[in-house]
């Protein structure tokens, strides 16, 4: 069974009203893609308190399997800081079925952090992650680890670039999750 499967219909009735809205806003973007009064609202929906509180909640990191040492680095250095970090290399537990344990990490978290890469753009099942987080309302930061094109990712919050300076992206991601410097 794909996640895909697993995720849909939603039934997570623990929905925040936020994210009732961010779904709702993307909704009525796609349907009047020229109407930027949405793109403003939903814009509006990205403030730094609001961030931190879906953080609260748990940072889901999504990656391909190629893109692993840097997920788990990245996986490392957050919870140094005592962020809620969900990655399945360290929080699925040995035995459980997979999909079941990444659906509850998906439906928990409020962020997720989605490892951009060529590979990462052609995974259906990162790409059903992405989805989900978007219909649900909850928020995607894209973090850059590779070149790759960024046209196929539809984000609202522009991509924080591990490419060339890591401890840079880190550290704005660090603030953009906590508060903190």
């Amino acid at each position: 069974m794909s996640i895909k499967t697993l995720l849909y219909p939603l039934t997570n009735t623990q929905t925040s009203s936020i994210e009732q809205k961010r779904a709702m806003l993307r909704k009525a973007i796609l349907k009047h893609p020229l109407d930027a009064r949405f793109e403003h609202a939903l814009m509006a929906t990205f403030t730094p308190a609001l961030i931190q509180r879906a953080a609260k909640r748990g940072v889901f990191i999504s990656y391909h399997r190629n893109d692993e040492i840097f997920a788990l680095e990245l996986d490392t250095e957050l919870r140094k800081l005592g962020i809620n970090v969900w990655m399945d290399t360290i929080d699925v537990p040995e035995g459980a079925d997979w999909r079941t344990e990444v659906v509850a990490g998906l439906r928990q978290c409020g962020i997720l952090l989605m490892v951009l890469s060529p590979d990462a753009l052609v995974d259906a099942d990162l790409l059903n992650e992405q989805q989900y987080f978007l219909d649900t309302g909850k928020i995607l930061i894209p973090v850059l680890h590779q070149t790759c094109d960024l046209t196929k990712v539809d984000v609202s919050v522009p991509p924080l670039d591990f490419r060339h300076q890591t401890e840079r992206s880190l550290l704005r991601l660090i603030r953009l999750l906590t508060g903190h410097d």
